[in-house]
């Protein structure tokens, strides 16, 4: 398996793991907006290469919504007075529906990678745990209409993990370990 295609994923989802680690802190998120971008690229780029060397277009896809979505979720988290004022208040969830909406899509996207990647090492099994972070986020955006910005930092814990062991996860995959019968692709 290509050297590139660990270096990019394991990079890209320490980078992942460091822009959670920044949103937990008031002062410290404003620099989720220099690693995030840098998340989004390392990690697109590795599911298009993973691709190129697996054959199978879902990590295509999965790079290609990647690289889309998540640009485009970054541009709606430039600083504008949109988003400057979005915590301390509902109407900053509401600010947040729609890249929170983008988000879950290419987050899904990836999560069904991670899930077909479980059979090659255990690692993006344990990375799976990124879907409840994503349902906290999602009740606390769309399901909780008393609910301030703040409490979004419940879902980091789980999302922290998930970058955590994907990053692992690629840095252990290997595309010619024998599966047997009980792979799927």
């Amino acid at each position: 398996m290509g050297r590139l295609v660990k270096v990019f994923g394991a990079v890209g989802f320490l980078f992942s793991a460091a822009t959670n680690t920044l949103i937990l802190g008031m002062i410290t998120a404003i620099y989720a907006l220099f690693t995030y971008p840098i998340s989004i690229l390392l990690r697109g780029v590795a599911w298009i290469k993973l691709f190129r060397e697996s054959g199978d277009k879902y990590y295509m896809a999965t790079g290609i919504a990647t690289l889309i979505l998540g640009m485009l979720v970054f541009t709606m988290f430039l600083p504008s007075s949109d988003t400057l004022g979005i915590w301390g208040d509902r109407d900053g969830l509401e600010t947040l529906a729609i890249p929170i909406f983008i988000w879950t899509i290419y987050s899904l996207f990836e999560l069904r990678a991670y899930y077909r990647l479980r059979i090659y090492t255990r690692m993006f099994t344990i990375a799976q745990v990124s879907i409840v972070g994503i349902i906290i986020v999602l009740m606390i955006v769309f399901g909780m209409p008393d609910t301030r910005a703040e409490t979004l930092v419940y879902g980091v814990p789980p999302l922290l993990l998930s970058s955590i062991t994907a990053a692992a996860g690629f840095l252990k995959l290997d595309l010619e370990k024998d599966i047997g019968e009980s792979g799927e692709s």
